[in-house]
């Protein structure tokens, strides 16, 4: 077993959330706080990740066991293949991406940003 270094672009694809859909449901809505209520839709798969895109909880990660709505002050983060999705969070989490992100009166963090930051896995 060896250390590697590679870019989070390698583990996750990062896509933006949408507008809040209105329309209360099944699927649990995050925004950057977090559940922030219920939508009659999804637009994340399951055991996604979400990054807080914007405003002062920039940076903070939550994990979704199942398929949820995320809007677009938010981020989502799925897996590729081959990486476990809860390990790949608590490497996320475990970033402190509130560091990553840029702005000082309205803090931003996007996909860029994200794609470019590395971390070291173990490899066989």
């Amino acid at each position: 077993m060896k250390n590697k270094k590679i870019s989070l672009s390698e583990i996750f694809n990062f896509k933006n959330g949408k507008i809040r859909n209105k329309k209360e449901g099944d699927y649990n809505t995050f925004g950057s706080g977090g559940i922030i209520g219920t939508s009659n839709v999804y637009n994340a798969g399951e055991n996604a990740s979400i990054i807080a895109r914007v405003g002062s909880y920039c940076g903070s990660t939550y994990f979704s066991k199942y398929r949820c709505y995320v809007t677009d002050n938010a981020i989502i983060a799925e897996t590729k293949k081959n990486f476990d999705p809860l390990y790949a969070h608590y490497l996320l989490k475990g970033l402190n991406l509130e560091f990553y992100r840029h702005g000082s009166g309205q803090p931003l963090i996007n996909q860029e940003i994200l794609n470019s930051i590395s971390v070291t896995i173990i490899s066989s």
